[in-house]
């Protein structure tokens, strides 16, 4: 008896320790905030439901704009630079979501303690004030 309650409880504490890893997003920032791992999610302009939620690297480049490089397959369309146009406020409650634009529009999500989150801010003020 007391080796199948054993047996069930660490088949409990896998399941809880799997669900927490699953539910928290992948993230790696350097330093400076101009290097990162975070998630992307292509918007349908005409009122469609969005893709998934997909894993990329992320750089930023000198030209103000984000290269991006899916992880895994498919989704290749979005390997490419996106400009910051917009911050979002919707999105879980630590997190800081912006809006991306080339030909679609994305929306890309990063903790809100990151120092990519700062660097995206600054994008995003440089482009209010440009205009673009």
């Amino acid at each position: 008896m007391l080796n199948a309650v054993t047996s069930v409880a660490f088949i409990a504490l896998l399941g809880g320790l799997t669900w927490l890893v699953r539910s928290r997003d992948p993230h790696w920032s350097s330093k400076d905030g101009t290097k990162f791992i975070c998630r992307v999610q292509i918007l349908n302009e005409r009122g469609g439901s969005p893709s998934r939620w997909r894993e990329v690297r992320c750089t930023i480049t000198g030209n103000d704009s984000i290269a991006l490089v899916p992880r895994g397959f498919g989704h290749r369309n979005i390997a490419k630079e996106w400009r910051v146009v917009e911050t979002m406020t919707v999105g879980p409650k630590h997190s800081r979501m912006f809006l991306l634009r080339n030909e679609q529009l994305l929306a890309l999500r990063v903790p809100a303690s990151s120092p990519a989150a700062a660097r995206l801010d600054e994008l995003v003020a440089r482009s209010r004030h440009t205009g673009t």
